[in-house]
């Protein structure tokens, strides 16, 4: 069953609670403020559900992350996986300078693990996302 958390023009976040995971889906302009509320709002509710996966969704992204990389990398995901997550599979964006910004976001993180797949390959990250085996949540 999902379960819309929240929705907004630009961010909605979505709890399936048949696959245990949340789904994130961004779309369109952010800019530091929008990114950093976001991340806010799915670390609560990774707190709040326990899951390990996150099916982020960034297909549908523009540019304007570039000057939010180095706080991804360093906090929000460092609190994922803190939080317990161990996988995330990210759909990357079909906006040029939005996906190279995420391809440099991924050289660096070791936690959790991030498999990237291009923006037409929802169903194989659904499929990758399904056959991670996680550890037994704390």
């Amino acid at each position: 069953m999902n379960t819309v958390v929240y929705d907004s023009p630009g961010f909605t976040l979505i709890q399936d609670s048949c696959q245990e995971w949340l789904l994130l889906e961004w779309r369109g302009l952010h800019d530091a403020t929008t990114i950093e509320q976001c991340c806010g709002i799915v670390l609560e509710n990774v707190r709040r559900t326990r899951y390990t996966k996150i099916l982020d969704d960034a297909s549908e992204i523009l540019d304007g992350w570039r000057e939010t990389i180095d706080w991804i990398e360093k906090n929000f995901f460092r609190r994922l996986a803190a939080e317990g997550v161990q996988y995330v599979a990210l759909v990357n964006a079909m906006d040029w300078p939005a996906r190279q910004c995420m391809g440099t976001l991924l050289r660096h993180i070791e936690q959790p693990r991030v498999d990237m797949f291009d923006f037409d390959e929802v169903a194989q990250a659904r499929t990758w996302l399904q056959a991670a085996s996680t550890v037994p949540a704390r």
